[in-house]
């Protein structure tokens, strides 16, 4: 393309008429299509085809191989119901298919692209004005204006009335007549390319022909309709629907404001089931009359539950029954059955969600605390989600083949627990009352279900003690006891919960004096051993202002899919006056041998030094500057 103005331009404050070049468009298109091409097909190569993945968090898809899952003939069904292994076409997936037509489209285009530019004759534009008159290099001046009077009469505007393309042709052939019979202007494009003489390189998008043409203004006035006024605005409002409506539980953000009116140090399992009943994802369950009959049934089994008002919403009343009928085993019609599905699949989600509203109400002034006893009701009634269990059941009843029925055979006047149960004659019982297929069952869940060794550690990095003003670091160590070396832990088992559920740790650290919490964290991991030392705070009255002594906190480990299995290890810690903790200021070794080298200075002024010692002139020594104080003054 030409470097100067008068090519595309008529007139100062006339129309702009550009003569679009469609080589450079080519070209800029060409390589367009590369940039985006190639990460599209190292992506399609490296997913798809390789099978390469992006390591996403942990799910059910990207479990370990040596994972250890729940042997017993429930959950063995029930991965075999869920987890199905992939067809080379499920793993290729709509997205791979969408991405191969995606490549193929491309290539096609810079196919195309290519094509264009290898058959265009002249290739990238440049202000040639031998060309553009249509005469060889070195006519005379009777050929110039011979062929510019030709051109003239075809080009010019009175003849192409309308023609912006026509007019910017007439400019160019107006320009180079001007470059050849001017001997300046032909003087510099001859040295510099330009008549103008030299300029800076500038660097423009090059862009097709077609666009100047009259007849396809109208089309290409609509495709940017479209794109300005339709698809990006449209773009923008499906990101902020879909992305910021979920928080990270993918539970809708508005709950939270639900669940923080509700929560409350004296929490109930009631207070619970009503802030998943009352949740915006259930606005639009139904509850048709056909339903009343056997939800007045579930009502009037359950009133301790549910709130005393009778003007309650059918809907949150629905959702209520059905939560405590899964909690307490109770059978209900397929309808009810989908349904309770839906809530309790959503309800584990939501219960994370008030945890973290019940963390933030914490950490924020002027609000109302919750108690240890919120954080630990809210974390069970998860686990009683999971299990099928109501709450203060024995655990027990989390093992398969095990009902109340059996409970009450083995005649014990305290509810049987996990922890106590081999090491009793209830072992014993339970074996001769099942089959054998019925028992394997239960011993090999026996053994499955998580048993946690939990060690926790307050310290201060480069310390012996803590004292006031310090930063405390907090390390939680959480082994599983039941898994060898190289395991991981697989999916939870349960025998009532109707999908697959990973097992998340719940880790809380609280004052039980103060009754307050300090820290909260969920970690799902499936390995042995899992270490936390996020934590972090400062000892000062305007952080945890706990003053000088012995302190004894409380650290929470808890399970948000098995009941009754929660670990509880004291903290224990003293904070001691700043006068009694020496600060040392460590000091590496390599340091202290740097600092007794001589450095290139002093070895460049301990020569001067020498040199000038033997002559008899040295005023500064003389006035009683001596050589060692010299030396003081140039380490200082």
């Amino acid at each position: 393309m030409s470097g100067f103005k008068e090519t595309f331009t008529k007139e100062e404050g006339g129309e702009k008429n550009l003569d679009y070049d469609d080589s450079a468009f080519f070209y800029f298109a060409a390589v367009l299509e590369i940039v985006i091409l190639l990460p599209l097909i190292f992506s399609f190569i490296k997913n798809k085809i390789l099978g390469y993945e992006k390591k996403e968090k942990l799910s059910l898809k990207n479990l370990d191989i040596n994972t250890h899952h729940c042997p017993c003939s429930i959950c063995a069904g029930k991965r075999a119901f869920h987890i199905t292994p992939e067809s080379a076409s499920q793993k290729f997936g709509f997205g791979g298919i969408f991405q191969l037509l995606l490549i193929s489209f491309l290539c096609y285009l810079l196919y195309i692209t290519i094509l264009s530019i290898s058959e265009s004759p002249q290739g990238i534009k440049r202000f040639d004005p031998y060309e553009i008159l249509g005469i060889e290099i070195g006519a005379t001046d009777k050929q110039i204006r011979s062929a510019f009077r030709e051109m003239s009469k075809i080009y010019h505007p009175d003849k192409n009335i309308g023609n912006n393309w026509a007019a910017g042709k007439y400019l160019q052939i107006t320009r180079a007549y001007e470059t050849l019979t001017n001997e300046l202007a032909k003087s510099n494009y001859e040295r510099y390319g330009n008549p103008d003489g030299p300029s800076s390189i500038r660097f423009a998008i090059g862009l097709p022909r077609f666009l100047l043409k009259t007849e396809n203004h109208i089309s290409i006035l609509i495709v940017f309709f479209i794109i300005i006024l339709i698809v990006i605005p449209g773009s923008v409002l499906f990101w902020i629907n879909t992305s910021k409506r979920f928080d990270k539980n993918g539970v809708l953000q508005e709950n939270a404001g639900l669940y923080a009116r509700v929560l409350n140090e004296n929490l109930q399992i009631k207070h619970c089931l009503f802030m998943v009943a009352i949740s915006l994802e259930f606005q639009d369950i139904n509850a048709p009359k056909s339903e009343s009959g056997e939800l007045a049934k579930l009502r009037n089994r359950y009133l301790e539950h549910i709130p005393k008002r009778q003007n309650i919403n059918p809907r949150i009343l629905k959702v209520m029954l059905l939560l405590l009928a899964h909690m307490d085993r109770r059978e209900v019609s397929e309808t009810l059955k989908k349904d309770t599905i839906m809530i309790i699949s959503k309800a584990v989600n939501m219960i994370e969600t008030m945890l973290d509203a019940s963390y933030m109400l914490n950490l924020m002034q002027k609000t109302k605390k919750m108690s240890i006893r919120t954080f630990t009701l809210l974390i069970e009634f998860s686990q009683l989600l999971t299990q099928g269990l109501m709450l203060h059941d024995s655990n027990v009843l989390m093992l398969p083949k095990i009902d109340e029925s059996l409970l009450k055979f083995l005649g014990n006047k305290k509810k049987p627990k996990i922890s106590e149960l081999k090491d009793n004659d209830d072992f014993k019982k339970i074996q001769e009352k099942l089959s054998p297929e019925a028992f394997e069952d239960f011993k090999v869940v026996l053994n499955y279900l998580p048993e946690l060794k939990v060690t926790a550690e307050a310290y201060v990095d480069g310390e012996e003690g803590i004292s006031e003003g310090d930063l405390v670091s907090v390390k939680f160590t959480i082994e599983r006891l039941t898994l060898k070396e190289g395991q991981k832990q697989g999916i939870a088992h349960s025998s009532f919960f109707p999908l697959l559920r990973l097992e998340k740790l719940w880790i809380i650290l609280a004052d039980p004096i103060a009754n307050k919490v300090y820290y909260l964290k969920s970690i799902q991991s499936c390995d042995k051993i899992i270490e936390d030392k996020d934590f972090k705070f400062p000892i000062g009255p305007n952080a945890i202002n706990i003053g000088v002594g012995k302190h004894k906190w409380e650290v929470h480990v808890k399970s948000d899919c098995y009941y009754g299995l929660d670990v509880v290890i004291p903290l224990e810690f003293e904070v001691l006056p700043t006068s009694q903790i020496k600060k040392d200021i460590f000091v590496h070794p390599d340091d202290q041998k740097i600092e007794k080298q001589t450095t290139w200075i002093q070895q460049v002024m301990s020569g001067l030094q020498a040199e000038e010692s033997s002559e008899e002139e040295m005023p500064e020594l003389e006035e009683g500057l001596e050589s060692k104080e010299l030396e003081d003054i140039i380490d200082s």
